[in-house]
């Protein structure tokens, strides 16, 4: 078992982050939110009540990754973005029955973000309302182009991997792509 997630911890990594960003210091609280997040579902997971969750193994990286998830909702105030991260991060095979979770507790952390407040004063992105007045139709038109121009390479990118790849198994000899590394 790993000594990392205990109480000490959070109280230093929180101690830690809280007297960082007063000061001023240029860090990330991502990071240590993550941390904390995941900390705190290890010790909550240590109950006798979650004595199940915490022994199976699958069980408790889901709820490992709906901790990640929480964390940077808390952080960035956004479920989706909170959602994301834990997929992203957390996992090389994703159970698709965990986005409800990982949504729900990422959710409850942006809901935490903005019931204290702090949704203004730390805010890693404030919107403006005076640049969002000052678009005008002309940059949508150019947006919208831009997208459209984006689409078409990307579209472009495919069909030029997938002609490759097919190039790349007719000169092996194989019918599937990972039929050169099947040779003993």
């Amino acid at each position: 078992n790993p000594v990392l997630p205990s109480p000490r911890l959070i109280i230093a990594k929180s101690v830690g982050l809280l007297l960082a960003l007063t000061a001023g210091l240029s860090v990330g609280k991502e990071g240590p939110f993550v941390h904390v997040s995941c900390a705190l579902a290890d010790l909550i997971m240590r109950l006798p009540a979650f004595q199940r969750t915490r022994l199976n193994v699958a069980r408790r990286l889901d709820a490992l990754a709906c901790a990640c998830a929480a964390g940077v909702g808390a952080t960035f105030g956004t479920a989706f973005g909170g959602t994301l991260f834990s997929v992203e991060v957390t996992a090389t095979a994703y159970m698709v029955k965990n986005l409800p979770r990982a949504f729900m507790t990422a959710l409850a952390g942006s809901l935490v973000y903005v019931a204290l407040g702090v949704s203004s004063s730390f805010a890693l992105f404030t919107s403006d309302n005076e640049m969002v007045s000052a678009w005008s139709y002309y940059d949508l038109l150019l947006f919208t182009l831009l997208g459209c121009v984006c689409g078409v390479f990307g579209v472009a990118f495919v069909v030029l991997v997938q002609a490759l790849s097919m190039l790349r198994n007719k000169l092996l000899g194989g019918g599937t792509p990972f039929a050169a590394s099947r040779r003993y």
